[in-house]
C-alpha cells in the first residue's frame, strides 16, 4: 500500500485529535479484533501431531535479522538480543503458538495479554536468536503469569493488552533487562520507533517465523489514550510478534515504551497497534513485585 493510499485509509478512520500534544490522529478501532490474538505456529509444534492451524498471532515484515554476531558490533542489536525473548505457548498440553516478550527483570517478561488467553496451561521462554534448535539451557519454564485487570474490558483508555510472566529462575547470565523510558514521552505523527520479534517475515508463510528480527516503523496516529498506531506499509509486526517490544531510540540507547498488540490486515501491510506501557508502569511494578514475592522493587 503506497503512502497516499495509507493516508486515505487513515483519513477515513480518523476521529477527533488527541490531547497527546495535539499532534496525533485518533483512529477508530478498525483493527481485526485482536489481530495478533492467538499465536503463530511454534517451531516446536512442527514436531507435534496436533498443531492448531486456524489461529494466529503477530514476525517482523521487511525486518532485518538480528544475530549474536550483530550484537558483538552493534549496540542497538545487542540491546535487542539481550532482552527479547520468544514465548512458546501450550494449550491442553500441546504446543499451539509463539509470541514475543521483553525481559524487564531477571525473572520477569512483559508480553501481550492475548498471548495467554484461552486454555493456556504452559509457557516456555526461549532466549535465542533462533527458536528452532535452541540449546536447552536457553529455555526457562514459566511458573505463573498475570494479565492486566483491564484486559478485555474495552475501557476508553485502551484495551490494556499487557501481561507479565514469571520465569522458574533467572534468564541466562548473558541477557539484560530492557531499559524503561521513565520520562514523559510526547510521541507525534511521523516519529520512528524500533520493533523486534520472532513472528512471520512473510505473511501466512509459517516457515518464516521463529527468527529474531528488527525494523523501524512510523507513527501515524492513536487508537486510544494508551494505544499507538503505526504505518505497516513498509515494515510491520506480524503474527508471532505479539507482545514484542516497541523501542524509542535516544542517544544511541533503546528505551522500552510499548508492546505489540494488533494489526489491521492479516497480510500485515497496513496498520499495527502498540500498547503504550508508560501509563501502566504502576501496574507493571506492583504485579512484578507480587509475582516475585517481594514487597517492592
Amino acid at each position: 500500500m503506497g503512502e497516499e493510499m495509507m493516508r486515505e485509509k487513515v483519513e477515513k478512520t480518523m476521529g477527533e485529535t488527541t490531547g497527546r500534544g495535539g499532534q496525533l490522529l485518533r483512529l477508530l478501532p478498525v483493527f481485526v479484533a485482536l489481530g495478533l490474538c492467538a499465536c503463530a505456529e511454534s517451531p516446536s509444534s512442527r514436531r507435534s501431531s496436533a498443531v492448531r492451524l486456524a489461529d494466529e498471532s503477530p514476525m517482523i515484515i521487511n525486518g532485518q535479522r538480528v544475530s549474536a554476531k550483530d550484537a558483538e558490533k552493534d549496540k542497538i542489536a545487542k540491546s535487542i538480543v539481550d532482552s527479547t525473548v520468544a514465548l512458546e505457548i501450550y494449550e491442553n498440553g500441546q504446543a499451539v503458538g509463539i509470541c514475543t516478550g521483553t525481559l524487564i527483570f531477571p525473572d520477569i517478561v512483559l508480553t501481550a495479554a492475548h498471548c495467554i488467553d484461552g486454555n493456556t496451561d504452559r509457557v516456555v521462554a526461549v532466549f535465542a536468536t533462533e527458536v528452532e534448535g535452541a540449546a536447552s539451557e536457553r529455555a526457562r519454564e514459566v511458573v505463573k503469569w498475570e494479565q492486566h485487570p483491564d484486559w478485555g474490558k474495552g475501557v476508553a483508555t485502551g484495551r490494556a493488552d499487557l501481561a507479565l510472566v514469571k520465569l522458574e529462575r533467572d534468564a541466562p547470565p548473558d541477557t539484560r533487562p530492557a531499559k524503561f523510558l521513565l520520562t514523559p514521552l510526547r510521541l507525534k505523527e511521523h516519529d520512528e520507533f524500533v520493533i523486534a520479534g520472532y513472528g512471520l517475515s512473510i505473511a501466512y508463510i509459517r516457515e518464516s517465523q521463529g527468527v529474531l528480527r528488527r525494523a523501524k516503523t512510523t507513527i501515524i496516529g492513536v487508537m486510544s489514550l494508551t494505544e499507538i498506531v503505526s504505518d505497516g506499509s513498509g515494515s510491520s509486526v506480524c503474527f508471532g510478534d505479539s507482545g514484542g517490544p516497541a523501542y524509542i531510540e535516544r542517544g544511541g540507547e533503546l528505551y522500552l515504551w510499548g508492546v505489540a498488540s494488533a494489526v489491521s490486515s492479516r497480510l500485515c501491510n497496513e496498520m499495527s497497534a502498540h500498547t503504550d506501557i508508560l501509563l501502566h508502569l504502576g501496574w507493571i511494578a506492583r504485579t512484578a513485585a507480587d509475582l516475585r514475592g517481594q514487597a517492592g522493587l
